[in-house]
């Protein structure tokens, strides 16, 4: 990797490791340093004997110039922090998957020749990922641990190691390089002498290491250039790439043509399968696979799905009615209102059907006040009589507020599908970390694990796509579902972005680019702000 006093400077991570820690301030040559060891450990290892993970947190830019090599199985990056913790996340299941492997092969640690490559895990910014979730140090410490039987190695980069490498991995990290560091603390725990902080600036790559406990030696990282790379990549070009330790996330539209290919054997299902019939897919990133999402009406009893305008709620009802037999009430009250009667009066075991209720918060609203508790209770009076009736229960809602309350305690399945803000997420009963702006229609979070809903056909006419519309010019006001998700686009066609506080402000003044955006609690916030500015503008309504 470089060249010290007495000539060239080797590294065998496998020999002296398992692990490494590389510290350097910004401008050290940190990610220099980790480019010319990856490219030295690609040029004498096949992709068959090596596979190489690339976490980076300093946007990405970093290792883009190692992305052409076939030992690369990814490159993941902060600029999506989800995809980075579900990559991160299923590397508990990669241990598990070679620990089976090797018992196979009859070993008791990793060797050559076995069908499972050394995967070196190289992350640059440690600090910057393990500070996404406190649990992603018990995974490192894991990986730190187990590494060395399972034939994992880790080398992980940061700007202060006392402060963000615990002992867990540092204990089992028997290489250190460090780089120019700012607190002589950091040199004496990584190398355990002050030196590093003493380095010059320039040149950039000077380092100290330590391998297997030896003195610390001064060495200058190489560098390598695209040219190089490109000779690394010609000289594996033919050879099967690695396998990747994770499987791709969830696809936004599944159909029961591509379940065969998303789901394992084990998984696929016969249409009178004991274990339910599936109505969608689950990922399952600490387990590396997708499984089957089911719907078995007497063991899960009441689903409550909650989700915004457009998310695929009608769709989760779909796939639901077409798993089995249903009885599906209608928007209309009266129609709504024998539905749940005739099933409530009819005695005995009904089969295992399922009673479908889309859009309950709507259904509710078309009753007549002297009416609309009474056909709640009735509802809350079949959830308490479920498994004598021998029937599942499937409402949606677009939030679980009013009557919906008394429905909610007796939902054991709970779908959260696309939400407005992460308020509303978490009313609906989610927790923050799970909630999902993007989720495409039909995606879904239910106990803490994302699922897509199958698509399925039904007998209903499409509808016509929403033609775009040209706006007039002038100020707009625009009360919206999701505010964030327009800005961009306002910006980019000249609009002045207000909020709503700012926009009735300026109410007088307003330039013709005025776009006055605000969510509907904004709007609501002010009992007349609807009013004020429908008198200078034009108001839009995006997703309520």
């Amino acid at each position: 990797i470089g060249v010290g006093v007495g000539g060239v400077i080797t590294i065998d991570l496998e020999r002296e490791g398992p692990h490494a820690v590389v510290g350097g301030t910004t401008g050290s040559g940190k990610s220099e340093l980790l480019l010319t060891w990856i490219a030295s450990m690609a040029w004498d290892s096949s992709p068959e004997e090596l596979a190489v993970l690339l976490i980076d947190f300093k946007g990405g830019a970093g290792f883009a110039p190692l992305a052409a090599l076939p030992h690369v199985v990814g490159i993941v990056t902060d600029l999506d922090e989800a995809g980075a913790m579900r990559a991160v996340g299923s590397l508990r299941a990669e241990l598990r998957r070679r620990e089976a492997g090797i018992a196979a092969a009859g070993l008791r640690e990793h060797r050559a020749g076995i069908g499972l490559p050394r995967l070196v895990i190289v992350v640059d910014e440690y600090a910057a990922l393990v500070d996404l979730d406190p649990a992603l140090h018990a995974v490192f410490g894991d990986l730190a641990a187990r590494g060395r039987s399972l034939g994992i190695h880790l080398i992980v980069g940061t700007q202060r190691p006392s402060a963000s490498v615990r002992d867990a991995v540092l204990a089992n990290a028997d290489v250190r390089v460090c780089l120019r560091v700012r607190d002589r603390a950091d040199a004496v725990a990584l190398v355990g002498a002050g030196g590093p902080a003493e380095l010059p600036a320039e040149p950039r790559g000077r380092a100290v290491i330590s391998a297997a406990g030896a003195p610390g030696a001064l060495v200058q990282i190489a560098t390598v250039d695209a040219a190089t790379i490109d000779r690394i990549a010609m000289r594996w070009a033919g050879a099967p790439r690695p396998s990747r330790p994770w499987r791709d996330p969830l696809p936004a539209i599944v159909t029961a043509a591509e379940l065969p290919g998303l789901l394992e054997p084990d998984q696929r299902l016969e249409a009178d399968d004991p274990r339910g019939a599936v109505i969608g897919v689950i990922d399952r990133p600490d387990r590396q696979r997708i499984e089957a999402w089911r719907w078995h009406p007497r063991r899960d009893g009441m689903m409550l799905a909650v989700g915004a305008s457009g998310c695929g709620r009608t769709g989760l009802v779909d796939a639901i009615v077409a798993s089995g037999p249903s009885v599906v009430v209608p928007p209309d009250a009266a129609l709504a209102w024998d539905a749940v009667h005739r099933l409530a009066e009819v005695d005995g075991d009904h089969g295992g059907l399922t009673l479908v209720i889309d859009d309950l918060d709507l259904v509710i609203d078309r009753f007549e006040p002297e009416h609309r508790q009474a056909w709640v209770d009735r509802l809350v009076a079949l959830c308490r009589r479920r498994r004598e009736l021998g029937i599942g229960i499937v409402v949606t809602a677009a939030s679980v507020d009013g009557a919906i309350r008394s429905l909610e305690p007796h939902a054991a399945v709970r779908v959260l599908m696309r939400m407005p803000s992460r308020q509303d997420h978490r009313m609906a009963g989610g927790d923050a970390e799970s909630w999902a702006p993007r989720l495409p229609p039909g995606g879904a979070v239910g106990d803490g694990r994302r699922a897509q809903v199958l698509q399925v056909a039904t007998g209903r006419p499409q509808t016509t796509p929403p033609q775009a519309r040209a706006i007039g010019d002038g100020p707009i006001g625009v009360i919206a579902a999701d505010p964030g998700s327009l800005l961009q686009g306002l910006t980019d066609a000249g609009r002045t972005v207000l909020s709503v506080a700012e926009g009735l402000a300026a109410i007088d003044s307003l330039p013709p680019s005025a776009a006055i955006v605000g969510d509907v609690a904004s709007w609501q916030a002010r009992w007349d702000a609807v009013e004020i500015a429908a008198t200078r503008a034009q108001l839009l309504l995006h997703g309520v």
